[in-house]
């Protein structure tokens, strides 16, 4: 077992470049593809989703708390309907991946609850965010379209009950 050890071409010399064309096949791009733009597009739309991300951010840095719970309530739906897609598409992973998302908002939604100044309220919306927790799972394992869209439905009357109250109980 005395062998030379075979060195592996520098990176730059012919040989290696050899090897990379046998493996690779040179890819030949037509003339007519302005690639200025192409990638100007690129940066606009790297830009543009910059923005988006320092927007959101800065909404939740300058929301009140009932502002949050609407957005929090909207960012539920939002990864519910985007895993009916999924579902929809047959991108298991992905689904999986938003209904997580949901459940965890939906539970900081619950833990965000203050059963001692809520009362009953509070504890009817712990018992329904338990519900609707336990609903997306079981959407989740049976791919059940209708089971999402029930908790959505859920969601969407409790959002619009949030936005419904009067800027001056908000203050409270």
């Amino acid at each position: 077992m005395g062998g030379v050890a075979r060195r592996s071409p520098k990176p730059n010399s012919p040989s290696s470049q050899r090897t990379i064309r046998r493996y690779i096949p040179q890819i030949r791009y037509p003339d007519w593809i302005d690639w200025s733009s192409r990638m100007s597009a690129f940066a606009q739309a790297s830009k543009l989703a910059a923005y988006s991300s320092t927007a959101a951010h800065g909404g939740v840095a300058a929301a009140d708390p009932h502002r949050l719970v609407v957005m929090l309530l909207d960012g539920a739906i939002e990864r519910i309907r985007a895993a009916q897609a999924c579902i929809k598409r047959g991108e298991i992973a992905e689904k999986a991946q938003l209904i997580h998302r949901a459940v965890a908002i939906i539970g900081e939604l619950h833990a965000s609850l203050d059963m001692s100044a809520g009362g009953q309220i509070a504890a009817n919306l712990g018992e329904l965010y338990d519900y609707m927790t336990r609903q997306l799972l079981k959407a989740t394992l049976e791919n059940n379209l209708e089971t999402m869209d029930e908790v959505c439905r859920l969601l969407h009357e409790i959002r619009s009950a949030w936005v419904t109250i009067p800027a001056e109980a908000r203050a409270r």
